[in-house]
C-alpha cells in the first residue's frame, strides 16, 4: 500500500489546528482536489479521500486471533504368550483437534488536508475530505475507509477454521520359529476419519471423511533361504456405492536366497558372487482417489441457482431461482484396480559390490473417465465410469560400491536408473467416422 502513496501530497497526519485543539482523534493527512499553486496560498480541497494512507491504515484498529490444537495418543502393547506363544497385540488411538476464530476491531478514520494557508504566520486551517457517506475514491487503490469517519470501535467477524482427526488400529501378530523354520504372521485392523470443514459449499464437506481398512499377512521362511510371503487389503470406502465399498487386494511373494545352497558354498564361483537372491512377486491394489467428487452414488442438486430462475406475476415482481444437476448419482463407480507384476535378481560381487536388477509391469483397469454422451440426451453434466485401461513397464537398476580402508575411513558409492514406459489400451473417445 505504501508504494501507491504520495511522499509529498500530504503527511501521515497533521498537527491540530485552532479548530481541532480540542479534538481527540488523530488528523490522519490525505488529499484531493486540485494542486495549490505556485505560492501555496490557494487551495481547492475536495470531499473524498484520493489516496491510501498507510499510517492510518495501520492505527484504525487492530485483529485479534484465537486459536488452540489438541494431539493425543494413546497406546496399548500386551503379550499373549499365555494364550498362545509367540502371540502378541498392539494398539493405539489418535487425535488432533484444530480451531481458531478471530475478529477485527476497526474504526474509519478522519482525514484531512489543508484548506488554507497564511504564509506570513505560519498557520493553516485544515478540511475535512470525509464527511459524508459514499464519497468517490480516486485514488485507483481502495483504502477502505472512504465511510463517514467513527469515533468508536467497529467488530466484524474473520477467518473461522477447524478440523479433526481420529485413527484407530490393532494389531494382533504372530511370530515363531521351529528349528529351521520361521512362521509369523499379523492381522491389522485401520479406521480413520477425518473432518476439515473449510470452504463449504455443498451437504457433504460438513461430514467426516471415513476408511476402514482389514489387512493380513503370513510369512514362511526357511533358513533363511526360501521364503513365501501372502498379503491382504480389504479396504472399504465411503465414496462408493455399499454394493462395490469395500474391495479386496491380495498379493504374493517369494524369494530364494540360491548363495546359501550346498553346492553354492562348494563351488569355487561363491568366492566371485558373496550373494545371489531371485525374487518375485504378483499382487493387486486399489485407488479410490479417483476424482474430486466425494460421493458418487448420491445426486448433488443446486436448488437456488440463481441463473437459472425465473420471475413471475405483474411486471415480473416476483422471481424465484433455479434448480440445476451438479452430479447424477452413479452406483457403478467403484475401485481403480491395478495388477502388479515384480521380478528381481540381486547379487554382490567380491562383497563389495552390491547389484539390484528389478522388473516390472503395471495393469490397471476400471480407470474413471468422463463418458462421451452426445449433447440431445439432455443431460446437465457428464457422466462418468470405470472404463480405461493402461500398462505400464520399466526396469529399475542399482549398483552400490562399498570399501573400508580403515575403522576410521570409508567409501560408499550409490547409483541407480530407473526406464519405464505406459500407454493407455483403452480410452474412451467419440466415433468420428474417419480415421483423419
Amino acid at each position: 500500500m505504501a508504494t501507491h502513496s504520495s511522499p509529498v501530497l500530504f503527511p501521515a497526519y497533521y498537527a491540530p489546528d485552532k479548530a481541532n485543539e480540542q479534538t481527540k482523534h488523530i488528523l490522519f493527512g490525505n488529499f484531493n482536489g486540485a494542486s495549490p499553486n505556485r505560492e501555496g496560498t490557494i487551495f481547492l480541497p475536495a470531499q473524498g479521500v484520493g489516496y491510501p494512507n498507510p499510517y492510518a491504515q495501520m492505527m484504525r484498529g487492530y485483529r485479534t486471533m484465537n486459536s488452540s490444537r489438541l494431539s493425543a495418543t494413546l497406546r496399548l502393547n500386551q503379550n499373549l504368550d499365555m494364550i498362545v506363544r509367540g502371540l502378541n497385540f498392539s494398539g493405539f488411538f489418535s487425535t488432533n483437534r484444530f480451531a481458531q476464530v478471530s475478529y477485527t476491531m476497526t474504526y474509519n478514520p478522519f482525514y484531512y488536508t489543508v484548506g488554507s494557508y497564511d504564509r506570513a504566520a505560519n498557520d493553516y486551517t485544515l478540511f475535512q475530505l470525509n464527511k459524508v457517506s459514499g464519497l468517490p475514491f480516486t485514488g485507483g487503490r481502495a483504502s477502505g475507509s472512504n465511510g463517514v469517519p467513527t469515533e468508536y470501535l467497529a467488530i466484524s467477524a474473520g477467518d473461522r477454521a477447524s478440523s479433526s482427526f481420529i485413527q484407530m488400529q490393532g494389531i494382533l501378530n504372530y511370530d515363531r520359529s521351529f528349528g529351521d523354520h520361521n512362521v509369523n504372521g499379523s492381522l491389522v485392523v485401520n479406521r480413520q476419519q477425518n473432518l476439515n470443514p473449510a470452504n463449504v459449499t455443498d451437504f457433504s464437506r460438513v461430514l467426516p471423511s471415513r476408511n476402514l481398512t482389514y489387512a493380513g499377512s503370513a510369512r514362511y521362511g526357511y533358513r533363511n533361504k526360501y521364503n513365501l510371503q501372502f498379503d491382504f487389503g480389504y479396504n472399504g470406502s465411503e465414496r462408493f456405492d455399499p454394493s462395490h465399498r469395500f474391495g479386496f487386494f491380495p498379493s504374493v511373494s517369494a524369494g530364494w536366497v540360491i548363495s546359501k545352497e550346498q553346492f553354492w558354498e562348494q563351488s569355487s564361483i561363491s568366492s566371485v558372487i558373496t550373494m545371489l537372491k531371485l525374487r518375485g512377486s504378483y499382487g493387486m491394489s486399489g485407488n479410490d482417489d479417483i476424482s474430486s467428487q466425494r460421493f458418487f452414488y448420491i445426486s448433488n442438486v443446486n436448488l437456488e441457482n440463481g441463473g437459472a430462475g425465473a420471475s413471475f406475476g405483474t411486471n415480473n415482481g416476483y422471481s424465484r431461482p433455479g434448480v440445476t444437476i451438479n452430479n447424477y448419482p452413479n452406483p457403478e463407480i467403484s475401485w481403480e484396480i491395478s495388477k502388479i507384476q515384480n521380478y528381481a535378481i540381486e547379487f554382490t560381487l567380491f562383497k563389495l559390490l552390491d547389484f539390484i536388477g528389478e522388473y516390472w509391469t503395471r495393469k490397471t483397469t476400471d480407470i474413471l473417465q468422463t463418458r462421451q454422451i452426445p449433447n440431445s440426451f439432455g443431460l446437465e453434466t457428464t457422466l462418468s465410469g470405470n472404463l480405461g485401461k493402461a500398462t505400464s513397464k520399466g526396469v529399475d537398476l542399482t549398483l552400490n560400491y562399498k570399501k573400508s580402508f580403515s575403522k576410521d575411513l570409508n567409501m560408499v558409492i550409490m547409483t541407480n536408473g530407473t526406464y519405464a514406459a505406459g500407454r493407455y489400451d483403452y480410452f474412451e473417445e467419440p466415433d468420428y467416422g474417419a480415421e483423419y
